[in-house]
């Protein structure tokens, strides 16, 4: 935020948030495994769903801000007007915060309403992951046709 930051923190800093995310939903899928809230172990595919799809979120949010400085600005005559922010757009990816999510293992003491409560996390951030998938494509579409035409 302050621009003081290193590479080597910067790498930390998404090393560290890569693991933490990787061992949040491995220890839910050991937990609904050891302490089935349900008969049914088909609820064992939720925690392996919300990992990948985390782990998509994650490389895209890595990933295309460097995609971004790699290609560098997009020349004036091909550069998109600013777009103001939907004010929804907030409340809508609220559930892909970590701490929101965090929030939800308050229900662990009751096992059916965590799963139900992580199961609609992992809802909500597979359909935002598909909308941020699809914005990301077209953001790198144009910055390749950008480049075809200056390169």
């Amino acid at each position: 935020m302050s621009g003081t930051g290193s590479l080597s923190g910067e790498w930390l800093d998404h090393t560290v948030d890569c693991v933490k995310t990787c061992a949040l939903h491995l220890a839910v899928l050991i937990s609904l495994y050891r302490f089935p809230p349900v008969h049914d172990r088909s609820w064992l595919l939720v925690p392996v769903g919300f990992e990948i799809v985390d782990m998509l979120s994650f490389f895209g949010l890595v990933t295309l801000p460097l995609l971004r400085r790699l290609h560098g600005p997009a020349p004036a005559a091909t550069a998109a007007p600013p777009t103001t922010e939907n004010p929804l757009r907030m409340w809508v990816i609220l559930p892909t915060d970590y701490g929101f999510l965090c929030w939800i293992f308050v229900l662990l003491a009751w096992p059916v309403l965590f799963l139900a409560g992580y199961t609609a996390m992992f809802a909500v951030n597979a359909a935002v992951l598909v909308l941020a998938l699809r914005k990301w494509w077209r953001e790198l579409r144009a910055l390749d046709r950008a480049r075809t035409v200056t390169g």
